[in-house]
């Protein structure tokens, strides 16, 4: 019989998977680590275990002027080094597909003893900033 534990794990992996909400994670060594499917969606691309240098060219992440978001500007790796976001505007214009006008929220994540787990942003579409 499955514990309630366990339940509880697969409710919220479900959850993050059918999000109508872009999310992206990345573990406690900073490697990008988790898309869900609206994610993929928005970069026409699944997730690559890169390190935050990377970002920025992988999955084509800009500012609202339309120049390349330095990596320690994306907003995954400013909540990696502790930083707490609320809609931070920036675009993904990836090869394929059309550029998405997007707000970032995310935050640092810890464990119940104060361990650094990693880091999520959570995205939302917008159709002006």
């Amino acid at each position: 019989m499955p514990r309630d534990e366990d339940n509880q794990v697969e409710l919220f992996k479900a959850m993050f998977r059918n999000s109508a909400e872009a999310i992206v994670m990345c573990n406690a060594a900073g490697k990008l680590t988790y898309f869900n499917e609206a994610t993929r969606k928005l970069h026409g691309k699944d997730v690559d275990l890169l390190s935050p240098e990377k970002w920025t060219a992988a999955y084509d992440l800009f500012h609202p002027d339309g120049t390349p978001m330095p990596a320690e500007e994306v907003p995954l790796r400013r909540a990696f080094n502790g930083e707490v976001l609320d809609k931070v505007p920036m675009i993904i214009a990836p090869e394929r597909g059309r550029p998405r006008k997007l707000l970032a929220s995310g935050e640092p994540l810890f464990d119940a003893g104060g361990k650094k787990l990693g880091a999520v942003v959570v995205m939302r579409e917008v159709e002006e900033f």
